[in-house]
């Protein structure tokens, strides 16, 4: 059986029974400690978390949470001589017909102008929540900046979230 989970491979052969079932609670994980499972209650669940910081490197976690209207940013400067690995982006909003558009900007000048769309960095949700693992690295200079924005597509103020998790290095 073979599963792939953002660009992470995971092979493996499953040890069915002599019935050609998968025993209870089967579970499958590859280097990177992405995981398939089947649970003691028969759900398949499908695990591609971030993996921690290895030694050497720092995690850098970013959350922007709250009641927001209309559009809201949180600006994480990168450290001078410093290279950020950003692993994984998520964002969602609460189940009332609300969405969002949720965004990783790379802001070079950390002003908010001349700003990229880190790739994979964009999110649109609905109602639920989404979360895309990436490898993206930016060098720091004391001035570029990631930003991170939640932009309300519909009116009204709605309970939402964001977060990105990368490293230092």
């Amino acid at each position: 059986m073979t599963f792939n989970l953002n660009n992470s491979r995971i092979d493996q052969v499953l040890p069915f029974t002599d019935d050609n079932r998968l025993p209870v609670e089967s579970k499958i994980t590859d280097v990177h400690g992405h995981f398939v499972e089947i649970t003691s209650s028969g759900r398949l669940l499908v695990s591609s978390e971030t993996p921690p910081a290895a030694p050497g490197e720092t995690l850098v976690s970013r959350v922007l949470r709250g009641n927001f209207s209309g559009t809201t940013d949180d600006v994480y400067v990168i450290p001078t001589g410093k290279t950020l690995e950003i692993r994984s982006v998520t964002f969602g909003v609460e189940n009332t017909g609300a969405g969002i558009d949720g965004v990783i900007f790379s802001d070079p000048n950390g002003t908010g102008t001349g700003m990229s769309v880190v790739p994979d960095g964009e999110i649109i949700v609905d109602g639920n929540s989404r979360q895309n693992q990436i490898t993206q690295q930016y060098t720091g200079d004391g001035t570029a900046a990631i930003r991170m924005r939640i932009e309300q597509l519909t009116g009204g103020t709605h309970r939402s979230f964001g977060s990105w998790v990368g490293v230092l290095v």
